[in-house]
């Protein structure tokens, strides 16, 4: 089993870090996370991908986080975001 690198650690922390505001921002303004179709060729693939999208559009230093996820690794399943909503909500 390979190892994950002190680096990916750092980056896969930062990752998380930026999902988490985005779920945190959905929360707190009460507004759904998930769209009927989440597909690749979908025009509105739901408010969490969307502004995930929004923001990767935008934000050079964003972008370049979640682009550098592994396949395994992006955080962005629908049990990740209701885990970082029950962390929040612990807080």
């Amino acid at each position: 089993m390979e190892k994950v690198t002190k680096t990916e650690r750092i980056q896969n922390r930062k990752r998380i870090g930026l999902i988490y505001d985005v779920c945190l921002h959905l929360a707190r303004q009460d507004i759904p996370f998930r769209g009927n179709n989440e597909k690749e060729h979908s025009l509105n693939k739901g408010n969490f991908l969307e502004m995930l999208q929004f923001m990767m559009d935008r934000i050079p230093e964003f972008s370049k986080q979640m682009g550098s996820a592994a396949a395994n690794a992006k955080y962005t399943s629908p049990s990740i975001q209701k885990e970082l909503i029950r962390c929040a909500a612990d807080l």
